[in-house]
Parts: structure tokens; C-alpha cells; sequence
């Protein structure tokens, strides 16, 4: 095996991937410093202002393209990007269940206050980023703002009023 002295630090490597980076345009196809020493330079240039300056030109470039959009969709539907960003997320699809019910921002916190900011049925007080914008799934008619266990409640019944109404005679019938 040939050895290979790095340019900067003059340690001797085995000529291997190894030890340095490929590089097509050398002659024995590898860069003339070593990985570390080569890290070592990478890191300092990307530290540096013209390095940061590049990196975000490259970064933008890359994020709208075609190929960028379209890693950066399925990256928004992975678990550690919701964790990442719990906030933003929570309140983008506030924003979409708004849209859906075609209400603006305002007119939804407008009703959150008319509300006293209590659920529609079982009138207890819920933060307005945990309320749910009950709507007719057909429709898209907004119906009110109910708090999590109402909003399953009606939907473990499929929205339907006569289910609902037996769950109450069932009820009242075994006190």
C-alpha cells in the first residue's frame, strides 16, 4: 500500500479513503490533506462570515428548488419536527381548521370571548389554543368551540343526534 503525506500536518496515511477525501481532478484521486486536517479547515471557513454568507446563499437556493420543497414537505410530517416546532405547528393548524370552517383568526377568538371561553357543552373553561372548532363534517358549517373530550365525544357518536339521545336514555335508565 502506497502512503500519502498530508499537506498540512505532514503525517504519512496509507493512500485510502480512509485518511483523505476524494477529489476526481488529482491524479491519485484524493485531496492532499488529510480528513482531519481537511475537517479542521472546513470547520474554520464555515465559522467564518464568508463561510455562513455562502452556506445560507446555498441553503436558499437549494430550498427552492424543486428537490428542496420537496424534502422539506415530507420533513414537515416527521414526529421530530412537530416536536421541534409544537408551537408553530399547533397554531398552523388552528389557522387550517379556521380556513375550513371559513372563519378568519379574529372572528374565531371573537367567539372564543362570546363563549366566556368555556366549552359549548359542558361549559368548562379551556385555553384558547387547546379548543376545538366543532363543524359539520358535510357542510364545514361551524357548529361551536368545545373543549377536547366533548369534540371526541361527539365524534366517537359520527355526529349523529339520535345516538346521542339513546346514549342519554341509556343513562338516565341505569342511574
Amino acid at each position: 500500500m502506497k502512503n500519502k503525506t498530508c499537506t498540512k500536518c505532514n503525517n504519512s496515511y496509507p493512500a485510502m479513503l480512509k485518511f483523505f477525501y476524494a477529489d476526481n481532478q488529482k491524479k491519485d484521486k484524493l485531496r492532499p490533506e488529510c480528513k482531519n486536517c481537511y475537517n479542521k479547515i472546513n470547520k474554520k471557513y464555515r465559522q467564518s462570515k464568508q463561510g455562513i454568507k455562502t452556506h445560507l446563499k446555498a441553503n436558499n437556493k437549494y430550498k427552492k428548488s424543486e428537490k428542496g420543497q420537496k424534502i422539506e414537505k415530507k420533513y414537515r410530517r416527521t414526529e421530530k419536527f412537530r416536536i421541534k416546532n409544537r408551537k408553530a405547528v399547533k397554531k398552523h393548524h388552528q389557522k387550517k381548521r379556521l380556513e375550513m370552517c371559513n372563519l378568519t383568526t379574529k372572528q374565531g377568538e371573537q367567539i372564543y370571548l362570546s363563549q366566556n371561553g368555556c366549552c359549548a357543552i359542558c361549559k368548562q373553561s379551556v385555553s384558547y389554543d387547546k379548543i376545538h372548532f366543532d363543524h359539520n363534517h358535510k357542510t364545514n358549517k361551524f357548529r361551536g368551540l368545545l373543549c377536547n373530550k366533548c369534540n371526541l365525544g361527539i365524534g366517537l357518536f359520527n355526529d349523529n343526534s339520535n345516538f346521542l339521545i339513546e346514549a342519554i336514555n341509556y343513562l338516565r335508565k341505569n342511574k
